[in-house]
């Protein structure tokens, strides 16, 4: 006879039982869809989730405008776009409309990472290899570049089970176009860009997350690795993160719910 307890002491969660078991109504997360958009241009701004994933967002559209307060109003008035361009300088060194387009669209021709790519194998044996099987740490890092380290670090670690997918995907393209559509909508939000002038990127970017992912499930788990091992280790916000991750794909108004990434 099984016993409920010894049930629940086999059905840890997973990375992909967080993906599916999320309640479809987002952890009681109220997301928006802004109608009179198109799919493309729905599909395009949703490449930014779940970065800013907050109550209230709209998830297929930019953050709303606003422009520096000017005048009088630097003083006596509240700049609700100051979060964004303080985030975009304080992280990304990024001041100007200039800036975000640059380093946007050098992170769409410098997307992917072939330092991983060349890892990958090992990566997909840790990921075979869990529980007693595993091998000790300093077996698997030895015969590593210590400059490659940090992309074997997080698939070493005791979370990695809950934090990574099963199987690690074929590349990280799909942060560096997470990202990449993120500087844009921080950019949006803070009125350092108009949409126009944003959208040629937003295409070049729907354009390689079509041809790299051919569905959301892939793109989440490109960007869940590449976050990952972009820091180069594990720690809560990972697991927080694959847990926003599931909202989005579960959400019944968000992007990656309504529509699949290729048309």
């Amino acid at each position: 006879m099984t016993y409920p307890a010894d049930t629940a002491a086999t059905t840890a969660p997973t990375y992909r039982s967080i993906l599916r078991d999320i309640p479809s109504s987002g952890r009681g997360l109220r997301l928006t869809w802004a109608s009179g958009r198109s799919d493309a241009s729905s599909r395009s701004w949703g490449l930014s989730l779940p970065h800013g994933l907050s109550d209230g967002r709209v998830a297929n559209g930019p953050a709303e405008a606003h422009p520096p307060n000017a005048g009088f109003q630097k003083l006596f008035v509240v700049d609700p776009g100051e979060a964004h361009r303080h985030h975009l300088a304080r992280v990304f060194g990024i001041r100007t409309a200039q800036d975000v387009l640059d380093t946007a669209s050098a992170r769409l021709m410098d997307a992917g990472d072939a330092d991983y790519r060349e890892h990958r194998p090992l990566l997909e044996t840790l990921c075979s290899t869990t529980g007693p099987e595993s091998p000790a740490a300093h077996t698997v890092l030895g015969p590593v570049d210590p400059a490659h380290h940090h992309l074997v670090i997080p698939f070493l670690q005791d979370g990695a089970s809950t934090a990574l997918p099963e199987t690690p995907p074929q590349d990280t393209t799909a942060w560096d176009i997470s990202v990449a559509v993120h500087l844009l909508w921080l950019a949006h939000g803070g009125g350092l860009v108009t949409e126009d002038q944003c959208s040629g990127i937003l295409a070049r970017a729907l354009d390689l997350a079509q041809a790299s992912c051919p569905t959301w499930e892939d793109f989440a788990d490109g960007v869940v690795v590449g976050r990952a091992v972009a820091d180069g280790r594990l720690d809560d916000s990972c697991i927080r993160f694959v847990q926003d991750i599931a909202v989005v794909l579960n959400h019944p108004d968000s992007p990656w719910f309504r529509l699949p990434l290729r048309a």
